[in-house]
Order: C-alpha cells, then structure tokens, then sequence
C-alpha cells in the first residue's frame, strides 16, 4: 500500500473495470469483448528490447481483432436476454470450470497453471455475460430478486476466479497466466453472446467464415505474442529459473 506504482495500477485497473461495465451497458458482448486481446499487446510491447519483436504480428492480430469488432457491430442487435439463456451462460461455464479445476488438480507445474489461468478466464468472461445480462434487466425492470441472484453469481465467479489465478501464479509465470486469461476471457464472453444470447442477426455462412477467421488469427497472434512476453522471453533465451518453468506452445 505503500509503493505508488502499485497503488496507480490498481486505480488504473478500477477505471478500466468501471469503463468495461459502461460498455457492457450500451453494447453486445459479440461487440465489447473481443477488444481485451489487445489488451496483450500493451503488455508485450515493452517487454522486448531488441529487434526481434513482431510488429507485423502485433498488426495483424489487430487488424484481425478490429475486423472482427467491425463484422459483428453490422450484424449484431439489442437482444433482450431471457433469464433461461442467463442460467444456461451460467451452467456452461460452471461445468467448464469444474472439469478445468480437476484436471488442474490431478497435474502440477505448467499444464496447472495452464488449466487453473484458462479456468479462470472463463469465470471472467462468463461474469462479463451475466453483467450484460443484469444491467438490460435493471434497466427494464429494476432492483428485484432476480438483479440479486445475477450480484451474488457475480460474486461468487469472482471469487473463484481470484483462487483460480492465484493457483495459477503459485505454479508458473505470471506472463503466462495474464497471455492465458487475456485471451480466454473475450473468446468465453464472445461465444456466450453469439451463441447462449443469439447476439447476431446474420448468421449467413459467410458471415461465420469471416469471423471465425478473424478470431483464429486473433488467437494466433496472441499466442505468439504472448511467447514474446517478459518472464517467457528469458526462458527461450536460454535463462529458466525454479519459479518461472511454465512456457506456453
């Protein structure tokens, strides 16, 4: 509480979460989420020092990124969330979680932190659907029992999500865990507005085509820019350490 840094990254981390519910509250998942892959661009781009860092990647995946934003803006519409879809949102990443979580706990070391950070983001992104889903509720009927029961899975997704992460850094990198969260994290709340909300009016094959490849090369970018992050780039070159043993493939 004491270093300055840290408590600015923490005020910057209230603004962007305060910001990201705003969004939430105007706009379709399908619209919203995607942007958090460039999210690990910020984060790669002051890690490399030398001229190996992939700047055509780093466009790509935003272009990728952008496009697919662009593409879903077009197609997408104000849906009014049913409750259903909400728990069937809520089901989804609950199972999704559970298997991740014994899976985690029946390895160690890097497939841990793999499983336990991809558990994670799919907490988080499940609790940006619900959010989405309880603002267009308060807004049309107001603080009830139902707002209630949407708060209280909030909360309880959160907090899983704070274990799930902390597990996760107790058994690898922290870059991996940020690359693995900031990733997943918009794919989960992306596919639950598409798929669980039917966020998008055109569902034309070539419509599918297009995004679908937009996300793939999005992914891809990512993951090749989450390789070039800080603590991974000393252990492709050459310099592991005990507490850093986690690289991503």
């Amino acid at each position: 509480m004491t270093d300055r840094w840290w408590l600015l990254g923490l005020l910057m981390m209230a603004a962007g979460a305060a910001m990201h519910i705003a969004a939430l509250a105007t706009a379709p998942l399908v619209v919203i989420q995607p942007v958090g892959i460039l999210a690990l661009i910020l984060v790669a781009l002051p890690g490399r020092r030398s001229p190996r860092m992939p700047f055509l990647t780093i466009a790509l995946t935003s272009l990728a990124v952008g496009l697919f934003v662009v593409i879903a803006a077009s197609t997408s519409t104000q849906t009014t969330i049913p409750t259903s879809a909400v728990l069937s949102a809520v089901w989804i990443g609950a199972i999704a979680v559970a298997v991740l979580l014994a899976l985690g706990l029946a390895t160690t070391g890097r497939r841990r932190c793999a499983l336990f950070g991809t558990g994670a983001g799919v907490l988080f992104g499940t609790v940006s659907a619900v959010i989405r889903a309880m603002l267009q509720h308060i807004s049309s009927s107001g603080l009830d029992l139902v707002t209630l029961m949407f708060a209280a899975t909030i909360v309880i997704a959160l907090l899983g999500a704070a274990w799930l992460i902390n597990q996760a850094h107790a058994n690898g990198p922290a870059a991996a865990v940020v690359a693995t969260l900031t990733i997943v994290d918009p794919l989960v709340a992306a596919g639950i507005g598409l798929f669980v909300y039917h966020e998008s009016t055109n569902n034309s094959v070539g419509v599918m085509i297009a995004q679908a490849g937009c996300a793939v090369a999005a992914v891809v970018g990512a993951l090749v820019l989450a390789r070039r992050l800080p603590e991974l780039a000393a252990i492709d070159d050459g310099q592991p350490t005990e507490e850093h043993s986690l690289q991503l493939t």
